[in-house]
């Protein structure tokens, strides 16, 4: 008997928790060449409980079936992290040397002589990526800088 109660308010419990509702709202919108994405906001509508974060999506350029993947930025740490690899990219874009950032959340890298930047989503998911030129990084980079995560 207490087997059963037990799996009954199991099943309850998980009934309860996969119905609960989410609110989304775009606080704002990002686009830069190939990359877009969002500063959103999703709050709980049981217990009110929000959490802010932003997302960058592309269209992922290397093997040709063009799927869409994208990038999270939960905490105002990582998206600090994200903003100052950026700008330590743009920085180096047009060198003699190739660089790449490797991140847990995406991979930034590089190559000599070249004012492309590449955006590949995080490692372990697989090697889709995308490339921003320099004025692409200029204007994301803007945008980024002006959010605020909570």
């Amino acid at each position: 008997m207490k087997k059963t109660l037990a799996t009954l308010f199991l099943l309850v419990t998980v009934i309860m928790v996969t119905n609960a509702q989410i609110k989304t709202v775009k606080l704002s919108a990002i686009y830069a060449g190939p990359v877009w994405g969002g500063y959103c906001e999703a709050t709980s509508l049981d217990n009110k409980a929000s959490t802010q974060y932003v997302y960058l999506s592309f269209y992922e350029n290397h093997i040709g079936t063009n799927p869409t993947v994208s990038i999270y930025l939960y905490k105002q740490a990582d998206l600090d992290a994200f903003v100052k690899d950026m700008e330590a990219a743009l920085a180096e874009m047009g060198s003699k040397s190739a660089i790449e950032w490797t991140r847990t959340l995406y991979k930034i890298s590089t190559l000599s002589n070249s004012n492309i930047l590449y955006l590949a989503q995080k490692p372990s998911d697989g090697t889709y990526y995308t490339f921003l030129k320099k004025r692409q990084v200029k204007k994301l980079l803007s945008q980024l800088k002006a959010i605020h995560l909570k």
